[in-house]
């Protein structure tokens, strides 16, 4: 059958309809800036990167980059609340779908996609794009929730991704990227309703472009 691109749209749009902004997390806040240190800094990118924070909330990472003196980030964002809170904080961000960027062909330096890519029903092709629009060893980094966690991430409204590590690590190479660091990353969360704490894990990898994939 051949595909139908008006059926595809309608699907989509059906789909963005169910998303809603997440309110700001003490959690998140505090794990970003974990993850910078562990995962980020060792890279040591160059101040003048041309880097990209995809899904970028209420800008957490963009802080953390502003107080590091990085010249040239820009957020996007699906909420309109959430470009409000990064643009009084004096961030640049764009309200942009995650799958498609706006960004031109392997313009980019790095792109930073924490908790982000279990949002897309399509997680391949949104990979496809992120290397489309990354420079020829430019690197990415990929943080995605574990399946089987205490707080149910596969029954998230918002959530569509939820993969193993095999198949995510997998997805990363078709691709086009080689995986540079793999790491199994825990941190300890706080359930508001009952005020105890849990144990949330997550996947946490870093690739680097090395195949383009040419899909024009």
């Amino acid at each position: 059958m051949k595909f139908d691109s008006v059926k595809f749209k309608l699907y989509y749009d059906f789909v963005l309809t169910q998303v809603y902004p997440e309110p700001e997390s003490d959690y998140h806040k505090i794990t970003t800036r974990e993850i910078y240190d562990i995962m980020i800094k060792p890279l040591k990118l160059k101040k003048t990167a041309k880097i990209l924070d995809v899904g970028c909330g209420p800008g957490y990472f963009l802080d953390i980059m502003k107080e590091k003196k990085y010249k040239n980030v820009v957020g996007t964002t699906g909420s309109k609340e959430d470009i409000t809170i990064c643009e009084d904080k004096g961030h640049t961000v764009r309200q942009e779908d995650i799958s498609f960027l706006s960004d031109k062909d392997e313009s980019l330096d790095f792109i930073f996609c924490r908790q982000v890519l279990e949002h897309s029903p399509f997680p391949y092709i949104t990979l496809l794009e992120y290397n489309r629009v990354l420079k020829q060893g430019a690197k990415i980094y990929i943080e995605t929730p574990q399946p089987g966690c205490t707080r149910n991430h596969e029954g998230n409204p918002n959530h569509y991704s939820i993969l193993t590590d095999r198949m995510l690590m997998n997805l990363i190479v078709r691709a086009g990227f080689d995986i540079e660091v793999s790491n199994n990353l825990e941190s300890d969360a706080l359930d508001k309703k009952t005020n105890e704490t849990f144990v949330e894990r997550s996947y946490g990898i870093v690739a680097v472009k090395k195949r383009p994939i040419d899909v024009k």
